[in-house]
């Protein structure tokens, strides 16, 4: 019995042990000075707002140490420490105070990321990293005291990375001439540096965003008290509260929302854009505005000799060439462009299937760094650029003369057939290049279509066996595309939206599918409407097709979020009743050949 009892007893301690070593070795929001965090473990900051610990972006095998919203069920990172250098096993990283820095140290125990402070005087132990549930990680100096109160020695919010939470601040100290950033991922699983960076404009209150920091492409206009001159879309919401500094040592604008309850961001995205998205009433994130508005106004979005259209696919390659980089592609990232399929000859006539010839591109925004020749004719132009073998593309406008182009095309803009601002554009291609042999005849491509707002509604009726509109028995209007439209960007069951004949029967994805290019079709903005073309690429599993934005004139006919505005460049409000009307009702023998084509 004795030795039983003394069994016990030993176990009791050694679990006990263990329990009050794993309590003590954090706190639930803060680390402590002689406390590091490494594997899965976490903090959670008092109000449950904000977790920090070790994460890894999508599929990447990389980890970071990053901060993520608590509640919302898609992990979303709004900070990272390390966004340049990862580590690869996080169970044996370890973030920890060091010579006064919080300090993050990899596996081979190399230090990887600091907070970079002057503090050689603070002692360890008098230091504390707490992060707050504003989403602000804060490095204080307790001295013994509670330190959540002490002496902010450095905070995240001054150290931002892609998102600006409420509460924080974009600033430009006047004093270090020191710019705070939003800069973007360089991709959707690599939260490494991007291109693109907003930044408060030093000598204006307004911002700037900047490609690869110095070329810039979008202003917000200046602050008139309320908005940006450049953003209207900001006065018609009533969720944020923005507001300007500007004093002897810095300026800088910072935001708070009118219902702290309300989760929202501003982000410098990876498409170059930024973007304003909250959470309201439902656990997705709903963006109320986005800028620029067009995708294509992001400068060298689509990389040298890429072509963007604001449509699906946004980035192609020219005639001639091929993408670079295909993972990066399919990430999102197309600043790697494209590279030629053949190499230039430049070296004789272009006969006999040798030497360089030129590819005709119709209906284009021309790229830009074009320089402009004085010559007489479209032939002299032509002339001009061929005996010039680093000139790789030419235009003559009779208005504007002859345009060349040396290196590669940057901002090259593939616009619809028939575009009054359309130009034309030829391109130099080795004269052994397949898009002569597969088109001996032909003048170029034509158009980053048809109308097919129809085919799209026809789609949603397809998919529900009914109308889209119809009156409930209540007197309400239930407009189906709605529901469906949120279903596949926001989530939900997607088999309860099929025609009831069905009996669910169909594969998810291949609904999933239907409802974005159904949801693509009928975009207010007929610029940012797919062609027919893709569509059927689509359908044959040829093209991926993007979560769609949510059309703002769907966006009224929702029960739940009426209240939510969104925001696209729609030049027009239609009618959707009318358009409903227009569209025709189809048989569930159609939805099969549909959801059959899907595969």
């Amino acid at each position: 019995m004795v030795l039983k009892s003394h069994g016990c007893t030993t176990i009791h301690l050694i679990l006990l042990y263990f329990c009050v070593n794993a309590f003590a070795s954090l706190a639930d929001d803060t680390i402590s000075g002689n406390q590091t965090l490494s594997g899965d473990q976490t903090i959670v900051s008092n109000g449950d707002n904000f977790v920090l610990g070790f994460f890894k972006p999508g599929k990447s095998s990389r980890h970071y140490i990053g901060i993520w919203f608590n509640k919302v069920p898609n992990q979303t990172v709004v900070w990272v420490a390390n966004r340049e250098i990862p580590v690869s096993d996080p169970n044996t990283a370890k973030l920890l105070i060091s010579a006064g820095n919080l300090v993050l140290l990899n596996e081979f125990g190399s230090e990887i990321w600091s907070t970079s402070v002057n503090s050689t005087s603070v002692v360890n132990s008098s230091l504390a990293a707490v992060l707050r549930d504003d989403g602000n990680l804060v490095l204080s100096d307790g001295t013994g005291s509670n330190p959540r109160s002490g002496r902010i020695l450095w905070q995240s919010f001054d150290n931002p990375v892609h998102t600006w939470l409420p509460g924080g601040k974009i600033a430009y100290d006047k004093i270090t001439k020191r710019k705070q950033l939003l800069t973007s991922w360089k991709n959707e699983e690599d939260p490494a540096m991007g291109l693109f960076s907003l930044e408060l404009d030093p000598n204006g209150s307004q911002y700037l965003i900047k490609w690869n920091g110095s070329q810039q492409y979008w202003t917000s206009g200046a602050w008139n008290g309320h908005i940006f001159s450049k953003v209207p879309e900001m006065r018609l919401t009533s969720y944020f509260n923005f507001s300007y500094v500007n004093n002897t040592n810095e300026a800088y604008f910072t935001y708070s929302m009118h219902n702290p309850a309300t989760i929202s961001r501003f982000i410098m995205d990876v498409s170059g854009q930024i973007k304003q998205l909250t959470i309201v009433n439902d656990n997705d994130w709903n963006l109320f505005w986005s800028q620029p508005r067009e995708q294509c106004q992001v400068h060298d979005y689509c990389g040298g000799f890429g072509s963007c259209q604001n449509a699906l696919p946004i980035c192609s390659c020219l005639p001639g060439f091929r993408i670079r980089n295909e993972s990066d592609w399919n990430l999102k990232d197309y600043s790697g462009g494209c590279v030629r399929e053949m190499s230039l000859q430049c070296n004789s006539n272009g006969s006999n299937g040798r030497g360089d010839k030129f590819w005709t591109v119709t209906d284009v925004g021309l790229p830009v760094n074009d320089e402009l020749l004085t010559v007489g004719s479209v032939e002299e132009c032509e002339s001009s650029c061929f005996n010039d073998c680093s000139c790789t593309a030419y235009a003559y406008d009779d208005g504007r003369g002859c345009s060349v182009w040396n290196g590669d095309l940057v901002n090259l803009q593939q616009l619809n057939a028939g575009d009054g601002n359309g130009k034309v554009i030829r391109i130099r291609l080795s004269a052994s290049s397949q898009v002569f042999s597969a088109s001996k005849n032909s003048k170029g491509s034509m158009i980053a279509k048809a109308d097919v707002y129809s085919y799209g509604m026809m789609l949603f009726e397809l998919v529900s066996g009914r109308r889209n509109s119809e009156n409930s028995d209540d007197g309400t209007v239930k407009f189906f595309p709605s529901w469906a439209a949120n279903a596949a960007v926001n989530g939900g069951d997607l088999l309860g939206l099929l025609d009831p004949v069905l009996d669910r029967n169909a594969d998810v994805e291949q609904v999933l599918k239907i409802c974005k290019i159904g949801c693509w079709c009928i975009q207010d903005d007929d610029n940012t409407r797919p062609s027919m073309g893709q569509v059927v690429q689509i359908l044959e599993g040829l093209l991926d097709v993007n979560p769609p934005p949510i059309p703002r004139s769907l966006q009224v006919f929702v029960e739940t979020q009426e209240h939510i505005v969104f925001f696209t460049d729609s030049s027009t409000d239609q009618s959707l009743q009318a358009k409903s009307n227009a569209s025709s009702s189809a048989s569930s023998n159609s939805m099969n050949c549909v959801l059959s084509s899907t595969g």
